[in-house]
């Protein structure tokens, strides 16, 4: 139960009254429970990027062996990134209009491209440096996630891949959006969401974790400007929460002050 005042930072509602119906935790966003729809691979190998065939790879070449699921880049070498509509290495990393499902293993993805629909659209999966090793000091609500970040920016129109459902990105720290960017799709960060401007869509946004790396882009879960986030229901987030099958993503109480 959360509200928005003032320049709309979310905070806990005084006031939330006590659910009606069954009441579900918000579930951890954990980048490697969604690695088993990875189509492909980004990896860094002595400092070049490549691209190595995911769990979920779709060829049919018998040489190649996909990668097992929680294990990222440990599949076949698929070649360069440019092949597959991306640029860039190490913890850099742009799109640039690829089709498919991604998992960016440790690295911070820039947006630059549209994508396509259906099979010619793109799930990005960022997962963080330390993915598997990081942690949260509930106390202090300080955590020490490395990359992971995922920017949205410009004019940028994104929807998902059809094999991942109305999963759009998965971000292993922080998401920014802004500009007039409009994503049809699910947003998730282990971290912060931070969306400004005047983007949009048919969407649901989930920030997980209670802590915020410091030096990370994003410190605080914040909607400003005249940003418009629309969840009319029903979409579905294959690997959410369980680990397997499709799990809604469901709103219970929201006010705005």
């Amino acid at each position: 139960c959360a509200q928005a005042y003032g320049s709309n930072d979310f905070a806990e509602a005084s006031d939330c009254t006590p659910a009606t119906g069954v009441l579900q935790a918000v579930q951890p966003v954990e980048p490697l429970d969604f690695h088993s729809l990875s189509m492909y691979d980004l990896c860094t190998v002595a400092g070049s990027g490549i691209v190595r065939a995911g769990p979920a790879w779709t060829g049919t070449t018998p040489s190649i062996t996909p990668a097992n699921a929680g294990e990222p880049c440990t599949g076949s070498d698929l070649g360069t990134p440019s092949a597959y509509g991306w640029s860039g290495s190490g913890t850099s990393w742009d799109y640039m209009g690829g089709a498919g499902v991604f998992y960016v293993n440790g690295g911070n993805v820039d947006v630059r491209s549209d994508s396509g629909t259906g099979d010619s659209g793109a799930t990005i999966i960022a997962g963080a440096t330390n993915e598997g090793s990081n942690s949260c000091n509930f106390a202090t609500g300080v955590g020490d996630v490395q990359n992971g970040d995922i920017s949205i920016r410009g004019n940028i129109q994104f929807d998902p891949h059809t094999s991942a459902g109305d999963l759009a990105f998965v971000a292993g720290r922080d998401i920014t959006v802004r500009g007039t960017a409009d994503v049809w799709g699910v947003m998730m960060a282990r971290e912060q969401v931070a969306i400004g401007g005047t983007p949009g869509a048919n969407n649901a946004v989930v920030s997980s974790s209670p802590c915020h790396t410091p030096g990370s882009p994003e410190s605080e879960n914040e909607i400003f400007g005249t940003a418009l986030v629309t969840y009319n229901g029903g979409l579905q987030v294959p690997n959410y929460g369980v680990g397997t099958g499709n799990a809604l993503i469901a709103v219970d109480r929201w006010s705005e002050l």
